[in-house]
């Protein structure tokens, strides 16, 4: 899987690692600026500057959190008008057009449409912004960005060998599962391998974001997961990445072919 690449701040997702919120609200107000007044103000000693610190505290949060929801909402619109576009554009052109116009990445395009495929509110995103959603951009448009960070080879076999699935059962080009895959190991702490995040702990996230029916997986498809994990569970991490890398090479030499 190949790292993504940076791209300019007023694309949403620079010349090196920035938040997804300060990506997305170029023209939110800096909570951090000094007013006149600030420069003028002693600094309290010892026990007197706690409530200054606390009064502070206070504030930098209530500004995150207005900044996640502007984020949220910057997010959902754009999801919105890609959708509309992606109707619009000629079949085989998507990709170039989004070259061409917007500025940023595929994968970024993907996720903002799947917010609102999913059905995600403002308020949702904004709460899950941070921790995933907004994170999720910053992250993936970084410079040399590694999903699999911090997995064993193991771990990162099994979450290949995830994506190689849902390619074959849900997505019909192996990209698309690599980016879902992506978004998915966001969440590595709360769901550390597939399983984790098929089990009752995924179903309970699923449900409160909104997932509706496709909150709880079909038992068809945790059989025919388990059955392929365990005949490909012998195959080297090596193995795994040359097939991966020939699929999509192959999936996009017949996209220039259409």
């Amino acid at each position: 899987m190949q790292a993504s690449k940076a791209t300019k701040p007023d694309a949403a997702l620079c010349d090196g690692p920035v938040s997804g919120v300060e990506r997305l609200c170029d023209g939110a107000p800096d909570i951090n600026a000094n007013t006149p007044d600030d420069k003028n103000q002693p600094t309290p000693a010892g026990d007197n500057r706690l409530p200054v610190l606390a009064a502070q505290i206070k504030i930098e949060h209530a500004g995150v959190k207005a900044a996640a929801q502007v984020a949220a909402e910057h997010a959902i619109k754009a999801g919105h008008a890609l959708i509309e576009a992606k109707e619009l554009v000629s079949h085989g052109q998507w990709l170039p057009w989004l070259r061409a116009n917007v500025g940023f990445s595929d994968r970024t395009a993907q996720l903002y449409m799947k917010i609102v495929r999913l059905g995600f509110k403002s308020a949702t995103v904004a709460d899950l912004g941070l921790k995933m959603a907004a994170n999720t951009i910053a992250i993936i448009e970084t410079r040399n960005y590694d999903p699999f960070i911090g997995c064993s080879e193991a771990e990162t076999c099994e979450w290949l060998l995830f994506g190689l699935y849902l390619r074959k059962t849900h997505h019909p080009q192996l990209e698309d599962a690599l980016d879902h895959l992506e978004w998915l190991l966001q969440g590595r702490r709360m769901f550390p391998l597939p399983d984790d995040w098929l089990g009752e702990k995924g179903t309970i996230w699923r449900t409160r974001c909104g997932y509706g029916r496709f909150a709880r997986p079909t038992a068809e498809f945790l059989e025919g997961w388990s059955s392929y994990r365990e005949i490909n569970c012998h195959r080297p991490l090596a193995e795994l990445r040359a097939e991966i890398d020939e699929r999509i090479a192959l999936e996009k030499k017949a996209a220039v072919r259409l």
